[in-house]
């Protein structure tokens, strides 16, 4: 286990991964009975926590009063830290004038510096000296790669922004709480009150694993007038006019050019041969829930196929059985390979309370697929196996996922591990030597 989960095992993880149990937590009895002692606690800046803490050392080591005057000491800087506190009332900023937002983009890649923006705009007639940005309360699994800085004053009118980068490793559609803003209270050891932005929300998407389609893969041509192509308007290619021949459809009359020729003219179209290719994830294995690791570097295998197929100009559908069912269908372009990081995003494996995918599962056609690619957490049976049954011409590859390759294993398909996988490593499908 991860030795920062670890250290977060007694807190909830509701208040880690879900800004509505800050809210709720904020609107509570309690909160509002230590509201007030926990807004003077949290005010306190980085230079007041040192003083904090050498207040406690010389408090216990001048405890014998008759033998050491640090207790003087302890009484010093006790005074200097209640007299911040005291004029905290001096720094407060008014809401009415003051604006706290933030900028930042909606997608991050795990274990990638996500770069966040703070503005802080002054609407009032007066400046603002030494304002100090703070972080929400992070996870076990966010890092602040890039302290906020203070800024010195905004000036009347004026916006001002602060960079912070984050680091997020776990996958999903993550809220992190709010930022703050407040204005440093004379002597420099707390603030006044604090203005906080909405909560932080962002979609962790998996790593792409890098993939590598081999020339020799063969990927036949399907007709693209029925399935998705009928969908995105790629059925059919216009290669001009021609006059009518009986049989020929009405809705393919061509007015303009009836007008000009004065006969009859309809349009002659052509069937449109694309490949298409269908992705497939299975996380309903034994035990998959228990390897987060092993269940984002799979579904970072999705990824890297569906974005090496898309720039081979193949349509791609993807399927993931987990905790839900999830199913999409996508044209050709980069774009579609966005959307599709996006589900993987939200995909979830099956736990052990679970005997299997929840939600109805029923298997796409593949009468008009070139490729069938198959990702399963483990090496046992999958759902997945008979997918492809009955349709001859279909490419079929079969990828197991573990976290170790054991010594033996009949595994008919590419046995790959984790390691392997979150590495460097580069996945070549469709090569069996």
């Amino acid at each position: 286990m991860n030795l920062r989960e670890l250290n977060y095992i007694l807190i909830p993880k509701s208040l880690t991964h879900s800004g509505r149990a800050f809210d709720a937590w904020e609107t509570s009895r309690l909160a509002r009975l230590l509201g007030p002692l926990l807004r003077v606690l949290g005010s306190v800046t980085s230079e007041g926590i040192v003083v904090f803490v050498a207040l406690l050392i010389s408090g216990a080591a001048g405890i014998d009063v008759r033998y050491s005057h640090l207790y003087l000491v302890f009484c010093g800087l006790f005074g200097l830290l209640m007299s911040a506190l005291l004029l905290r009332p001096i720094a407060r900023l008014d809401a009415r004038l003051v604006d706290v937002w933030m900028e930042h983009s909606p997608r991050v890649i795990a274990q990638e510096a996500l770069s966040i923006e703070v503005a802080i705009r002054n609407r009032g007639t007066r400046p603002i000296s030494w304002i100090q940005v703070r972080l929400p309360f992070l996870p076990w699994d966010a890092q602040s790669l890039r302290p906020p800085e203070t800024l010195s004053s905004v000036a009347p009118g004026e916006t001002r922004r602060v960079n912070v980068s984050l680091k997020l490793q776990v996958r999903g559609a993550r809220t992190l709480g709010r930022f703050s803003a407040g204005s440093i209270a004379p002597l420099g050891l707390a603030t006044g009150n604090a203005l906080r932005t909405p909560p932080l929300q962002v979609t962790v998407l998996p790593r792409v694993v890098p993939v590598v389609l081999p020339g020799g893969l063969a990927l036949r041509p399907t007709v693209g007038g029925t399935g998705m192509g009928a969908r995105s308007g790629e059925s059919f290619e216009l290669l001009g006019v021609r006059p009518y021949r009986p049989g020929d459809r009405p809705r393919d009359l061509h007015q303009r050019a009836w007008a000009r020729h004065g006969v009859p003219m309809v349009r002659e179209l052509r069937q449109v041969m694309v490949r298409r290719a269908c992705v497939a994830v299975d996380l309903t294995q034994f035990g998959a829930a228990r390897r987060r690791e092993t269940v984002d570097a799979a579904l970072g295998l999705a990824a890297g196929a569906i974005s090496a197929l898309s720039l081979g100009e193949t349509g791609v559908e993807l399927l993931v059985l987990g905790r839900r069912v999830l199913h999409w269908s996508s044209g050709i372009g980069r774009v579609n390979v966005e959307l599709a990081m996006d589900l993987l995003a939200l995909a979830e494996a099956v736990g052990e309370g679970h005997s299997g995918a929840g939600g109805a599962f029923e298997p796409p056609v593949f009468e008009e697929w070139s490729m069938l690619l198959t990702i399963s957490v483990g090496l046992g049976p999958s759902p997945l196996d008979g997918l492809a049954q009955g349709s001859p011409g279909v490419e079929v590859i079969r990828v197991g996922v573990v976290q170790k390759v054991p010594a033996s294993t009949t595994f008919a398909g590419m046995v790959l591990a984790e390691g392997e996988l979150t590495g460097a490593t580069t996945v070549i499908l469709g090569d069996r030597t």
